[in-house]
């Protein structure tokens, strides 16, 4: 046996070395290649993030002059008239019967009581240069827009779902991608579920933030999202954060009203945190969806729009 030992060891060290000479190799060409990845990775990022960036400096503007709803008065004291010296004398020089005293008073001004100030409706914080937009890409159809967050950004309209996923709006490809909506909707949300896509992005952009959603603080001071487009301006209230199937009933877009509401009633009894609504009062609504990064699943917020102009 030692003899077979010592006639199959050179086999052995031989077999050791070539699968040495194979290993280092391929093992330095995967730490390589996945440094490359990284890399690529951290650019695309970085290069959309320079992009939507330049988007909102140049596209993005203060908000719309408010619309002037109505006209109130507010109390004021009556202001004295000046009323000429009259002689008091039966009658004037000329023969003419001079004015009583109670002609002299002053007569009810014809003017208001109470002093102008204007009601305005509400506005969105901002408003956006969609000539300018338009003429960049004429698929961005609006842009989405979330207070005291990153979530700034334009949504575009293509005739399928799987364009922008890794599309800038000015048609660069690009991991990071852009915020769409789904291609069967209406762009003028008409649809009983509008459907909105985002990337979940681990630098935190795009809808990554919907992930904080889930916790009750977070849901209860950040429910309004604004929604632009060029032919008027829409607040949405969001009422739900929820998990749900990527395949699940949350993109179906409901021919009739009551398949939304046992679908609103059914999403609302998993909700991670909802606001009180009565589903079957909802006759639309908005969904704004992103990935959860477990497979099969995805985060949505389910909100009501409201036109604003």
């Amino acid at each position: 046996m030692k003899q077979d030992h010592k006639r199959n060891s050179p086999r052995l060290v031989r077999a050791y070395r070539w699968l040495r000479f194979i290993l280092i190799p391929v093992v330095a060409f995967m730490l390589v290649f996945s440094a490359f990845m990284v890399i690529r990775i951290a650019l695309d990022y970085r290069k959309g993030e320079d992009n939507y960036r330049m988007l909102d400096q140049q596209f993005v503007l203060p908000p719309k002059t408010p619309i002037q709803e109505a006209t109130v008065y507010a109390p004021e004291a009556m202001l004295e008239t000046d009323l000429p010296t009259i002689a008091a004398s039966d009658e004037a020089e000329d023969g003419t019967p001079s004015p009583s005293d109670t002609e002299l008073q002053p007569k009810e001004t014809p003017f208001p009581t109470e002093t102008p100030a204007t009601t305005f409706s509400e506005t969105a914080p901002i408003s956006v240069d969609f000539d300018g937009l338009l003429k960049l890409n004429d698929e961005c159809i609006g842009w989405i827009y979330i207070p005291d967050t990153s979530v700034s950004y334009p949504v575009m309209h293509a005739n399928n779902n799987s364009k922008y996923l890794d599309k800038l709006p000015d048609g660069t490809d690009n991991k990071v991608g852009s915020i769409f909506m789904d291609f069967r909707c209406d762009e003028d949300l008409t649809d009983r579920n509008t459907i909105i896509y985002g990337h979940n992005m681990q630098n935190g952009s795009m809808f990554a933030v919907f992930e904080k959603y889930e916790k009750r603080s977070f849901f209860d001071t950040h429910r309004t999202v604004y929604y632009l487009t060029p032919d008027g301006d829409y607040k949405i209230t969001v009422f739900a954060c929820a998990t749900v199937s990527a395949t699940g009933e949350s993109y179906s877009l409901y021919e009739n009203v009551q398949s939304l509401h046992a679908y609103l009633k059914s999403v609302l009894k998993g909700a991670h945190v909802s606001a009180p609504v009565d589903a079957d009062r909802i006759d639309r609504i908005i969904t704004l969806s992103t990935c959860t990064g477990r497979y099969g699943t995805r985060i949505v917020l389910l909100g009501i729009a409201e036109r604003l102009s």
